[in-house]
């Protein structure tokens, strides 16, 4: 096993047995948006399809997933979040989900097992060349990729990452436009969606009633933002 694999799985079992994230789950309040955005767009498109989720942790997700009607694979890296979402599964008599521990840079499956391969923050942990083989070979003809990742430009989030630097493995690398290029060579269309730059000043709403309201305000001036200064999804 290499010495960075050894790494993200000793910290991420510590983290969901812990429950780290779990803590601070409100300063993420604001990334609804972004989520809701990627779910909406995976119950679109993945009803009776097989899906394959990376780095599911616990599998909120993939339960969600799996009630838009499709057959998810979801795998990680921790073995602790994989016992935690086969309890659940168990617990919920979950027919369409299935769980297993993997590095998702060594897919084990058969070539063009899925219609579907998604993740949110997973991408930035990985070596992203062995990934996108791994994730190509293991896609159907015509099938899709889909990832909520952070993106290293935005100065708001690296910000973030400078002041919670416990919340994460020294080896992760929020995505720059060269990561970008990367996937271009893999994939033959790559579609991004950007979100994010004032959402951030909400932060510290997030227990007022208006949080909701600000919220969406502030994405709206986002959206706006990116379409009057599109170097802004570069800079």
């Amino acid at each position: 096993m290499k010495k960075r694999e050894h790494k993200e799985i000793n910290f991420h079992n510590k983290e969901f047995t812990d429950r780290t994230r779990d803590k601070i789950s409100s300063y993420y309040s604001i990334t609804r948006i972004s989520t809701k955005f990627y779910i909406d767009y995976l119950e679109q498109i993945c009803g009776n399809k097989n899906l394959l989720e990376l780095g599911c942790g616990p599998g909120y997700r993939s339960f969600q997933l799996s009630g838009f009607g499709a057959n998810v694979t979801s795998v990680d890296i921790s073995d602790v979040a994989i016992t935690q979402a086969k309890l659940i599964a168990e617990e919920n008599n979950s027919k369409k989900n299935t769980f297993k521990v993997m590095d998702v840079e060594e897919l084990n499956f058969k070539n063009g097992s899925f219609d579907i391969v998604c993740g949110i923050s997973i991408l930035h942990h990985l070596n992203l060349e062995r990934v996108f083989v791994s994730i190509v070979k293991v896609l159907k003809t015509g099938g899709k990729a889909v990832f909520l990742e952070p993106f290293g430009h935005n100065p708001f989030i690296n910000l973030y990452r400078k002041l919670t630097p416990k919340l994460r493995t020294e080896d992760e690398h929020p995505l720059h436009i060269k990561d970008i290029d990367i996937a271009k060579k893999y994939f033959s269309s790559v579609q991004l969606h950007y979100f994010h730059i004032f959402t951030f000043f909400a932060i510290p709403f997030r227990k007022f009633n208006f949080f909701n309201s600000l919220l969406k305000i502030l994405y709206e001036f986002d959206t706006l933002l990116f379409k009057i200064f599109p170097f802004l999804k570069k800079n």
